[in-house]
């Protein structure tokens, strides 16, 4: 009746490790991705707050807020990202319905590198002068598509050929050529020739309203493409602009079920299957009847001609993303960057976690065997890397590359300790020791000196010294440290450390108690306290048939010395500032209503500011260089400038100050009514004291 520890596999009587806490262990691979853009002519509809993607009365979008201008930001963001992580990194970019057939399997001549790409979509914009190109055009396979070359490394070049993606396409072309179909194809077929026996984290991001026409959704070539992405366990991201709803697919349960189909394939010949499904779909009824007469009891509306082909696409594209694996992320209205984030979010400046062996000590005399990996670490923009521009010695211009870029020289920071600032002798390194400052004096401390105070936490290891047992909620009650976390689980080769570890987290988690420790992150680093809380990675039902991809661990958060916290003196309220029962209750239904709910609040699915900001700046600079002479401007771009090309948004306009606001708007009105905000001038401001203000005196 109790919660299993770990489900076993059958037959070899071993314990099964968490498949998550297992990728903890591995180096990152390198990512290989695919972004196909719809720039059907439907795109260049404007994209607001309104239902389907529309604009409203309300809150009509700007004039370039598009479909495709949204789309184009989207996968731009993305690109950054992966050009910051590393240069490793690949992505390729597809356009569907571009009026221009240039890929992998039919190349133009006259479109050579990105820049006469650029030139392509810029020539063309609306349809003007395409035949000069469409004549040129020798291939009749996948028509309409245009592909960047296929996947490389990100440059550039490439943001600001994504940035001059325009609609060429005829609004009256009856071609139903270039299609999303015809795409996943294309997209298929690179990552294969590109990535196959390869290390790759492969995705396909398609962004489309679906408002146009499929050819042949049942091809084929399709079919083949669908299981080139299922074997190489291509990841397939659908964001549907007006699509109903969001769908997700867990790869793994996709992947299993195939096996299991393939099985049960060998002993069924299905035809009593085909008979239910027969019946089923005799007996299936319509959802509305639409018709204007009231009898029928409901009335609807005729949907228009792209709604009904919308809604068609969106079917055929859960189809496919149900078959191959993934999610569709439906778009109404919301922001495409952040909705793509929160499958695909950035992780520029994040640091790999890669789980090293420790030693877990849970009580005295009984060490075990186990692994210990960073869970949470902080998130920072890169610094900038400084160099010198290269002048021309007899022009004193700056020079420039083929490309036409500044040609720079790296530079590096030299530092020489002198006897003194008048002397250039430098000290040499045999008199030379560390020092600890003590007031205004330094005091010479030497390295054997400082490897003797090290020794008694010297381990060989790293260490997780379980001390004690708390009451969890004395702990969480107290002042967590917001530093980074650890996940304690068991090694690859001790059974016995993963059962321990699995059978202390169950203990904990039963008994509402947090496990009070010491834990060196190094082997030489100084020990941090801190506590031990039960996690589980899954579900666990008790009879070990939902955690056969998750298991149970131990989550460590460190915990403040008496020094680190600051005295507050505690003093009485005065009984001038003490309300009536009404105006405690307001102040109480307001904290209530502001509390954010688990629902509308998920740290995974929301970016961190500054870095979307840093992405859309360096986006904005890529794909629209500055002049000659801002370029070697000393005093560098006004702060609005950066402001502008970042596009900050308060945090008042994100989604959960948003939602707080309107599910407190009720209290936050009686608050207010209580408490009426009183305006004071500068001089009387500076002469009124608040109950609080001399508590740090």
């Amino acid at each position: 009746g109790g919660a299993t520890v770990w489900s076993s596999i059958p037959g070899d009587g071993k314990r099964k490790e968490s498949s998550t806490l297992r990728t903890m262990r591995k180096v990152e691979a390198k990512d290989a991705v695919v972004f196909i853009i719809d720039a059907n002519f439907t795109m260049n509809s404007p994209y607001g707050q309104g239902s389907s993607g529309a604009d409203t009365a309300d809150n009509p979008p700007p004039v370039s807020s598009t479909r495709l201008s949204h789309a184009k930001d989207a996968v731009c963001s993305q690109l950054v990202d992966l050009m910051w992580r590393t240069k490793t990194n690949e992505a390729d970019v597809i356009v569907l319905r571009a009026g221009l057939t240039h890929h992998h399997h039919g190349e133009l001549d006259r479109l050579q590198d990105m820049e006469d790409i650029s030139k392509f979509f810029r020539r063309c914009k609306d349809g003007r002068k395409l035949e000069r190109y469409a004549e040129a055009t020798s291939s009749d396979n996948f028509k309409n598509i245009v592909e960047f070359g296929g996947l490389r490394q990100i440059s550039p070049t490439t943001l600001r050929a994504v940035k001059d993606i325009t609609c060429t396409m005829d609004p009256h072309s009856d071609s139903v050529d270039g299609d999303f179909c015809n795409g996943f194809i294309l997209a298929a077929d690179e990552l294969h020739k590109r990535t196959k026996g390869k290390k790759y984290n492969r995705k396909i991001v398609l962004i489309t309203d679906g408002e146009h026409a499929v050819e042949n959704p049942n091809s084929s070539q399709l079919q083949a493409a669908i299981q080139s992405m299922r074997e190489l366990r291509s990841e397939l991201v659908v964001l549907g602009i007006g699509f109903r709803e969001n769908k997700d697919f867990a790869m793994n349960e996709i992947v299993k079920a195939d096996g299991e189909s393939e099985e049960e394939s060998e002993d069924d010949d299905g035809s009593e299957d085909d008979d239910s499904e027969g019946e089923e779909d005799e007996n299936r009824k319509p959802d509305a009847v639409e018709s204007g007469n009231p009898d029928d009891g409901i009335v609807t509306s005729k949907p228009s001609k792209r709604d009904l082909m919308r809604s068609e696409n969106e079917r055929l594209l859960q189809s496919i993303v149900g078959a191959v694996g993934g999610c569709i992320l439906a778009a109404d209205g919301c922001d495409i960057s952040d909705l793509l984030m929160t499958r695909l979010p950035p992780k520029a400046g994040t640091k790999k976690s890669v789980a090293g062996n420790a030693d877990i000590r849970i009580a005295p005399g009984l060490t075990l065997e186990g692994k210990q990996a960073v869970l949470t670490s902080k998130v920072g923009i890169k610094p900038l890397i400084k160099e010198k521009y290269s002048y021309d010695p007899e022009t004193g211009d700056p020079e420039r590359d083929s490309a036409g870029e500044l040609m720079t020289l790296k530079t590096r920071i030299q530092r020489m300790l002198v006897e003194d600032k008048d002397s250039a002798v430098e000290v040499p390194i045999a008199k030379r020791t560390n020092a600890y400052r003590y007031g205004s004096d330094l005091v010479p401390v030497g390295k054997m000196d400082e490897d003797g105070l090290k020794a008694p936490f010297f381990s060989d290891k790293k260490l997780t010294e379980v001390m004690g047992y708390l009451d969890k909620n004395d702990v969480v009650n107290s002042n967590l440290l917001a530093g980074p976390t650890y996940a304690i689980f068991g090694g690859d080769k001790s059974v016995r450390g993963r059962t321990a570890i699995a059978a202390l987290s169950q203990a904990l988690e039963e008994t509402d108690k947090v496990a009070f420790c010491k834990l060196k992150k190094e082997k030489k680093s100084e020990p941090i306290v801190g506590a031990l809380f039960p996690k589980i990675q899954g579900k666990d039902d008790g009879a070990g048939s939902s955690q056969q991809n998750g298991g149970r661990y131990l989550e460590f958060i460190a915990l403040p010395y008496v020094g680190d916290l600051s005295k507050m003196v505690s003093r009485r309220q005065p009984e001038e500032y003490r309300g009536t029962v009404e105006e405690d209750k307001a102040c109480d239904e307001m904290i209530d209503a502001m509390m954010i709910a688990d629902c509308d609040f998920n740290s995974f699915d929301i970016s961190v500011p500054a870095m979307s900001a840093n992405h859309k700046m360096v986006a904005h600079f890529a794909t629209d260089p500055k002049s000659a002479k801002d370029e070697t401007s000393k005093e560098g771009l006004p702060d609005n400038t950066i402001r502008k090309v970042a596009q900050a948004m308060p945090l008042c306009e994100y989604d959960v100050p948003i939602i707080i606001a309107k599910k407190s708007k009720k209290e936050v009105d009686v608050f207010i009514s209580k408490f009426p905000l009183i305006e004071n001038d500068e001089e009387t401001e500076q002469k009124v004291m608040h109950w609080g203000d001399t508590i740090s005196k």
